[in-house]
């Protein structure tokens, strides 16, 4: 749920576009479009279990994936539907706009959390869904998305149809959710939403008739304070609604992806989940432990996955000392200007950035992977995955470097007689 932009982007300016939503290829899932807006198609993928429609109605439920109202995937929460979908429930993983693609503000993340429950339940009887049991979920930003479903009554989309269908869930699944967004330390995001507070903040609106949640939360999460976590038990109980509150020891925010809490939590969080829903009676029987464990993808070794990013992987044609030369395009105000004078050292292992054109003052930037046509990923920690974040080409002999969400065009040209950092590789 990071706001902050890794320190690649002092590379870059503001850029001229904003990236489109792309259609997911999920293997065995059904992709409509639940919604347009801004300009963009907003899809919802569908897990279904086996022998759906021969059974009658079955619970749903709807996953938001993380990323600070700024960014994310709906493949956050591919491992929790299909884990689902094999206990017999119709899970959804849904994409939203937000800000890295659309220009958008938490509240039409919010709005868009709405319209996808309350698509799901208006087509409830096409997709064999019990409109009485659709549950949502969600992590971090999409957490909050999915418990303003349940608990706000502001931000429903006029454009909606079937605008008379309730968008509140049944249901709610929090792994270390955005609940209170309020001022202080306790809430989060306030300075970009007190213009809709407390509208906005799902802690700040409960009452009698909301959903039943379960909620997840490491200890050492620095986003979302345990205090907060427990006050919202407390509140939720006091208006006589069922909640469960699970914390995790020492847990950083984002423990519940298997690629950063590793397996074993990962499978605990399945299970509880698990038994939430048959508390509810959505689910019946006890899973086995090879049903749980099908969920994993096998990540058991976190340092294995932690060792992706420790270290840049860049192609040898880009390699050497670049100065900058030049940034097309219309310049930010000066305060956001990078500094000229400065210069990029590549090598196979290292990307630096050295300030000044000094070469005893350098800042590794946070580790890329470069293939030889110039594609730059960088590994994020909500998804476990390299993401493309920029390009590099070479034009003229100079180095062009494009892309990364809203930043644009920066040019760099090679410095004669001036070395490159050292690794000790070849």
């Amino acid at each position: 749920m990071k706001a902050t932009l890794p320190l690649f982007a002092l590379l870059l300016l503001p850029s001229l576009g904003l990236a489109k939503t792309e259609k997911i290829e999920f293997k065995d899932a059904v992709a409509e479009v639940y919604k347009e807006a801004s300009g963009d198609k907003l899809w919802i993928y569908r897990f279904e279990p086996m022998w759906h429609h021969a059974e009658g109605p079955r619970p749903a439920i709807v996953f938001f994936f993380g990323g600070g109202w700024t960014g994310g995937t709906p493949t956050q929460f591919e491992q929790h539907a299909r884990y689902l979908a094999s206990r017999g429930m119709v899970a959804f993983v849904a994409d939203y706009r937000v800000k890295s693609r659309q220009g958008t503000t938490g509240k039409e993340c919010a709005s868009d959390g709405k319209s996808a429950v309350r698509w799901i339940r208006a087509n409830a009887k096409r997709l064999g869904i019990d409109p009485d049991r659709i549950a949502a979920g969600g992590g971090s930003a999409g957490g909050h998305v999915a418990a303003f479903t349940g608990m706000c009554d502001a931000f429903d989309d006029p454009a909606d149809k079937q605008s008379d269908v309730s968008s509140k869930p049944n249901a709610l699944a929090l792994f270390n959710p955005v609940f209170n967004n309020g001022p202080g330390e306790e809430g989060w995001g306030h300075a970009k939403s007190k213009e809709w507070f407390p509208d906005i903040s799902p802690a700040h609106n409960i009452t009698k008739d909301d959903p039943p949640a379960i909620v997840f939360l490491g200890t050492k999460d620095k986003l979302i304070p345990v205090s907060v976590a427990e006050k919202f038990k407390a509140d939720m109980e006091k208006a006589g609604l069922k909640s469960e509150l699970h914390l995790y020891e020492d847990q950083p925010h984002g423990f519940f992806n298997e690629n950063k809490g590793g397996t074993e939590i990962f499978l605990d969080t399945i299970r509880k989940m698990d038994a939430f829903f048959v508390d509810l009676g959505w689910l019946e029987g006890v899973p086995g432990e090879k049903q749980i464990k099908a969920a994993s993808k096998g990540n058991e070794d976190k340092k294995a996955t932690n060792k992706k990013r420790k270290t840049s992987q860049i192609h040898s044609k880009f390699h050497g000392t670049w100065e900058f030369l030049s940034h097309p395009g219309k310049l930010p105000k000066e305060k956001d200007r990078p500094i000229e004078a400065h210069r990029l050292l590549i090598s196979r292992d290292s990307f630096q950035r050295l300030a000044s054109g000094e070469n005893k003052s350098s800042t590794p930037l946070d580790p890329v992977v470069v293939n030889e046509n110039g594609a730059v990923r960088q590994f994020d920690d909500e998804t476990g995955k390299h993401l493309r974040i920029a390009k590099l080409t070479l034009e003229d002999g100079n180095l062009h470097v494009r892309g990364l969400k809203e930043y644009q065009h920066v040019v760099y040209r090679r410095v004669d007689g001036v070395e490159g950092p050292k690794t000790g590789k070849k």
